[in-house]
């Protein structure tokens, strides 16, 4: 998935992993030169930062869950979310999935 606010991203990302804005930006212009793989940015996370990114990703999913079926320019649909790109990172939570699977 491109990166298109790369500056704001890693802002976003510093804080919560901890790191300098300008490493995150250089492991992100360095991760371009392999467009499907991950970018690695840190392994020694602590339990706090991984409840931080999990509750993010809960937020998301809740968020998101009054949006489906209203009229607008780009509708939200459950089949949509399973395909676009976008909702990748929430695919596998189980919140997510269980939006998917409501009728």
């Amino acid at each position: 998935m491109e990166v298109r606010q790369p500056g704001r991203l890693a802002e976003a990302l510093s804080t919560v992993l901890a790191m300098d804005r300008e490493e995150i930006l250089t492991r992100i212009e360095a991760g371009r030169r392999r467009p499907f793989e991950p970018v690695p940015l840190r392994r020694d996370v602590g339990k706090a930062v991984v409840l931080s990114i999990e509750e993010n990703r809960l937020r998301a999913v809740r968020l998101l869950e009054p949006q489906i079926g209203l009229p607008s320019e780009e509708p939200v649909t459950r089949a949509w979310l399973r395909v676009a790109p976008a909702w990748r990172p929430l695919r596998g939570h189980p919140a997510f999935e269980r939006l998917l699977q409501q009728p």
